[in-house]
């Protein structure tokens, strides 16, 4: 069953690059070039974010074309320095996920190597369990790592000075992604299953901060989870693009 056709004076060919644009809104990703590309995140977004919550998951769908190389999704910084810092980040043939705490408290850096899928979108999670002492780490909504933690509670009390940014480091001079950044959710302490079913498009809960392919327009992306405003900002060349994991 079914038509063939023809092709005539074509060639087919992979890995073409969507033509990126400026215009927002029925794009489906940010694409970045490596370089200076990356999403702002107002200040008062982590002070909001972590008020009560007894931990985070924070999960970003993102495509890169080659391994090798640290590129950071997701940066979450307090008090303006690295003193304390939640981030997830890849490697190309591996990903970490980071919790650095407050007053002196040691940086725990989590990792797990897993294949590298070249030009393939893959959902990558992070959860830093406060309650549980525990991080967790996953990929397409498998957990490949689930190892303890320490948090003290300093930890918890991040207040409204700091920053956030998706991409690169926050200001976005180190660890650009050179790829596509599809949505970015952060939500409370999610079960396995409810981080399996993010990967499966299926949503029991109501994200804290979600930005997504449809919501944005020029240089804003806006977020559409249940804390109020967090408008990123969209920096240098980041640009809106056609290609989705969907």
């Amino acid at each position: 069953g079914g038509v063939a056709g023809n092709v005539n004076g074509c060639t087919w060919t992979d890995n073409v690059p969507m033509t990126p644009s400026r215009t927002g809104k029925d794009w489906a990703s940010l694409y970045m070039d490596g370089t200076g590309d990356y999403v702002s995140l107002p200040s008062n977004t982590i002070g909001q974010m972590l008020a009560g919550q007894s931990g985070i998951t924070i999960s970003s769908w993102a495509r890169m074309p080659t391994p090798g190389g640290t590129v950071r999704l997701v940066d979450l910084v307090n008090n303006g320095t690295a003193a304390g810092r939640l981030e997830l980040q890849s490697t190309g043939t591996s990903f970490v996920g980071t919790f650095r705490g407050l007053d002196g408290e040691a940086a725990e850096a989590h990792s797990v190597t897993v294949p590298f899928a070249q030009n393939v979108w893959s959902l990558y999670t992070m959860q830093a369990d406060f309650a549980g002492d525990k991080v967790r780490l996953y990929r397409n909504g498998l957990q490949f790592y689930d190892a303890a933690a320490t948090f003290d509670s300093s930890a918890l009390s991040w207040n409204a000075t700091n920053t956030a940014a998706l991409g690169a480091a926050v200001g976005g001079a180190s660890v650009n992604l050179l790829g596509n950044l599809g949505e970015v959710r952060i939500d409370g302490v999610l079960t396995k299953s409810q981080i399996r079913d993010l990967y499966f498009g299926r949503e029991a809960v109501t994200p804290l901060i979600r930005y997504s392919h449809l919501e944005g327009v020029g240089t804003t992306i806006t977020n559409s989870g249940s804390i109020a405003g967090a408008i990123g900002t969209l920096q240098a060349n980041t640009a809106w693009s056609l290609e989705a994991p969907w």
